[in-house]
């Protein structure tokens, strides 16, 4: 015992004089340890301390620092009850401080020894969820100085001092990563700044599993503990950085995608396909790897350099490596929804330094095969072929709407297409552009002509290149080919300027006409349900079981060649034929389809010769009910039709036998003086 110490111990207000006697033994053992700490002095306090305690709470210098983080009170406390547990136990508890705060201190008896010393003390604390739980100091320290074990460790960057920190399942996961890389992660967990002298760690225990988030100046580092054989140990790392790029969700997660990435790039290098059979997704290898000329790829590997980027997500994982002339992005996902830390390459691309050019290895594998194989689909008319090298959305947009005979009347002017020349391929990130040419004229009715450019362009769909349309470079007067070039903008003529260069805006705009021309020349009402609006169904084709006559011939105006197509929104004009003869349909959106919601049928520029399909056809349906008077509302307003007047009211019409729908029509034509733009939306005809 130091002099300090002893004199402390006489001049001291003497606590043992209100326990009596009987204490004393238990109270010198209590003040010597606390005053010990008070000189913050550690050899006397491990003298006043059992073996077990010191290994746990008292290993290293800064144990005394750590004491204080624990709240362990450095006054003589006062004792209240000595508990005998046996005869080299006893239970002493105290109170200490000014709020008289009790612990409880576990005494014991040296081996071999008469004398007694502090074993643990008890402390209680709130958790993070504000319950009140017991703790011991020796725990505590434990978990304070394994702290300081693991910065240490990793901080020296030394591979075996950084494993030696961590638990098996992580030791496993980052024993996988190449030196540099795990020398580059230890550097980004811990940080330039870390200062960890002037930082207090902040830890919650929860029996075996602990949290610790250490502060940093760039942000804090929050350290999952697991309690092990060997003690605690560092089961996993998170990174909560105020940059994106630093910003690290989970070690653990990291290492598995790093070293997946890693043995990729050394697979890719070394044109190892056993191994990237095992590494890659079971699409994404045998759509593009199994086929790839690996030793053209000019890749690294992550043994070579640490200059890399890993991003980790909820769904996915992507990787950023340097290659020899530009970087190599891989895109990981889990093998399994239930195993998130096991993870397989499902996609590669490449991208230009300056970052303004990105492709996929898919793209630079597959673009060319897949755009010809496609415009060789369209000249065969092979829809087939075409759903399966189309994304799903231009499938059921366009394809999955076709059957053979429209694919025959739509897809006639593409036979030129048929061994079309490549010209270029433009890669744009996920998409991807090919531009052919037909490689011959198929005749005057051909819709592509032999100077059009026609653009395929594909998109990365599910790890897959897939067509997405086919845009045009030209557009004849027959509305065959488009311009994707803006310089020949200029040279279009009105025509041109209004029908889309995008084949599948187009066949949007037009299917459901030509559907629907076909249910009324076939007179197949499910048919024309299927291709109308609700509105349409509600007030006409659910009210009727055959096609109305409304005195004009449908399916001849609907034939009529497109001039206009123009979408907004979830609407659609489409404009057929000229002022004298044609139809404007207007279309909408019905969930992924469009669909007719109402056509004007034009017969000439004189008001009479025009009618509007939905009003000219409810009106007529209603008249065929014989009620003796019905209101309904049209575009000029609401108007009341008698039964009993409707031939007084008529025109002078050549038929003999006038059909209620024909009087409907007359009689509307009358009463709301229809013109081209009664009818919502109209585009103005050319």
């Amino acid at each position: 015992m130091s002099l300090a110490c002893s004199v402390r111990c006489v001049c001291a207000p003497l606590v043992l004089l209100a326990v009596g006697c009987n204490h004393f033994v238990e109270s010198k053992v209590i003040e010597q340890f606390t005053l010990a700490l008070q000189d913050r002095n550690l050899s006397e306090m491990k003298l006043t301390a059992s073996t077990t305690f010191s290994r746990k709470a008292l290993r290293r210098a800064e144990s005394l620092d750590d004491l204080k983080i624990v709240g362990l009170p450095n006054q003589p406390p006062t004792i209240v009850r000595v508990e005998d547990i046996s005869e080299n136990e006893k239970h002493v508890t105290v109170t200490a401080g000014k709020t008289s705060r009790k612990l409880l201190y576990k005494l014991v008896r040296k081996p071999k020894s008469k004398d007694w010393v502090v074993d643990d003390v008890y402390m209680k604390r709130k958790t993070s969820q504000r319950v009140e739980v017991t703790r011991t100091v020796s725990d505590q320290m434990d978990l304070l100085l394994s702290v300081r074990d693991f910065m240490d460790a990793w901080e020296s960057a030394d591979r075996e001092q950084v494993l030696g920190a961590c638990t098996p399942t992580l030791q496993t996961e980052l024993s996988a990563l190449p030196p540099s890389v795990l020398a580059e992660m230890t550097l980004r967990v811990m940080g330039a700044d870390s200062h960890r002298a002037k930082s207090t760690p902040d830890a919650q225990l929860e029996g075996k599993v602990a949290l610790v988030k250490l502060p940093r100046l760039s942000g804090d580092v929050l350290v999952r503990f697991q309690l092990t054989e060997r003690g605690w140990k560092v089961d996993d790392v998170a990174v909560e950085s105020r940059r994106d790029d630093a910003h690290i969700a989970s070690l653990r997660k990291t290492a598995v995608v790093l070293a997946t990435a890693s043995r990729f790039l050394t697979a890719v290098s070394t044109n190892d396909r056993g191994a990237l059979s095992a590494l890659a997704t079971k699409k994404f290898y045998a759509a593009t790897l199994d086929h790839t000329d690996l030793a053209a790829l000019n890749v690294s590997t992550m043994e070579y350099g640490a200059d890399f980027n890993v991003t980790v997500h909820p769904t996915h994982a992507t990787v950023v490596v340097p290659a020899a002339k530009d970087f190599v992005q891989l895109r990981l996902v889990p093998s399994d929804p239930n195993a998130s830390n096991n993870f397989l390459v499902e996609d590669l691309r490449f991208f230009a330094k300056d970052g303004a050019a990105q492709k996929s290895l898919s793209a630079m594998t597959t673009a060319k095969a897949k755009s010809l194989l496609f415009t060789d689909a369209v000249a065969q008319q092979d829809l087939a072929m075409l759903r399966r090298l189309s994304t799903p959305e231009f499938a059921a947009h366009v394809w999955d709407r076709m059957d053979e005979a429209m694919a025959n009347e739509l897809l006639a002017g593409y036979r030129g297409l048929a061994n079309a020349r490549l010209v270029s391929v433009a890669f744009e990130g996920a998409v991807t552009r090919v531009t052919v040419v037909p490689t011959r004229n198929v005749g005057a009715n051909s819709k592509v002509l032999p100077d059009t450019r026609l653009e395929v362009v594909l998109r990365d769909w599910d790890g897959e290149l897939r067509v997405d349309d086919l845009v045009t470079a030209r557009i004849d007067a027959n509305g065959g080919a488009v311009s994707a070039n803006n310089t020949l903008a200029a040279e279009a003529t009105p025509v041109e300027a209004a029908i889309p260069s995008s084949f599948k805006r187009r066949m949007e705009g037009t299917i459901p006409i030509l559907e629907f021309a076909a249910g009324v020349h076939l007179r197949d009402i499910r048919r024309i349900q299927r291709t109308s609006s609700d509105d349409f169904n509600r007030l006409v084709w659910k009210q009727t079981q055959v096609v109305p006559d409304i005195g004009f011939p449908i399916v001849q105006h609907l034939r009529s060649p497109v001039t206009s197509i123009k979408f907004e929104d979830d609407q659609a004009t489409v404009v057929l034929g000229d002022q004298s003869w044609g139809a404007v349909a207007a279309l909408n959106r019905l969930g992924n389809v469009w669909v007719i919601d109402d056509v004007q049928l034009i017969g000439g520029v004189q008001p009479h010769q025009r009618t509007n399909m939905k009003n000219t056809m409810r009106i007529g349906l209603a008249l065929q009910f014989r009620q003796p008077e019905k209101t309904v509302r049209t575009d000029r307003g609401q108007v009341t039709i008698h039964a009993d007047d409707v031939n007084a009211r008529l025109p002078a019409l050549p038929e003999a036998n006038v059909s209620p729908i024909r009087q409907s029509s007359a009689i509307i034509e009358r009463e709301t003086q229809y013109t081209p733009g009664n009818l919502r939306p109209l585009s103005p005809l050319p």
